[in-house]
């Protein structure tokens, strides 16, 4: 078998590099809540509890516990795409979670991506119909 050329080589490593940036469940739907600026955690996790558009794909994403939102938070700050800042002399205790810089060109990265999935509507309801039937209950964030 032909190994790869150099430059499919890095495509390749490069996407699967992106991908596991936002590999953490429910990274998408935080990642985009904070476009128009920082929340604090409580709200935080309400809104990204009513972005319903991952349900369409994964029924697992039908509700979000605290926990997940916690690991997918620390898993965003961790690399770099979330600012999690304590808010001084606050009590009770309270933090807010922002994008950084990096996490912004990230998302302003796929703007092109998801034009591409716009103008695909109808492939793309095809191929989730079919993973559904295929297989309801497969993970498919992580397909």
């Amino acid at each position: 078998m032909a190994e790869p050329e150099p430059s499919q080589q890095r495509l390749l490593s490069d996407w699967y590099s992106a991908r596991a940036l936002v590999a953490a469940e429910w990274a998408p739907a935080i990642l985009v809540s904070l476009l128009d600026g920082g929340m604090s955690y409580s709200r935080l996790r309400v809104v990204v509890q009513g972005s319903r558009v991952a349900e369409a794909w994964n029924p697992r994403h039908e509700r979000m516990h605290r926990s997940t939102l916690t690991r997918s938070l620390k898993q965003l700050t961790g690399d770099g795409l979330l600012l999690r800042e304590e808010i001084p002399g606050a009590f009770p205790r309270s933090v807010q979670y922002m994008l950084t810089p990096a996490g912004r060109d990230f998302l302003n990265a796929l703007a092109p991506l998801v034009e591409w999935v716009a103008d695909q509507r109808a492939l793309v309801e095809r191929a989730r119909l079919r993973r559904w039937e295929t297989n309801p209950d497969t993970d498919r964030d992580h397909t």
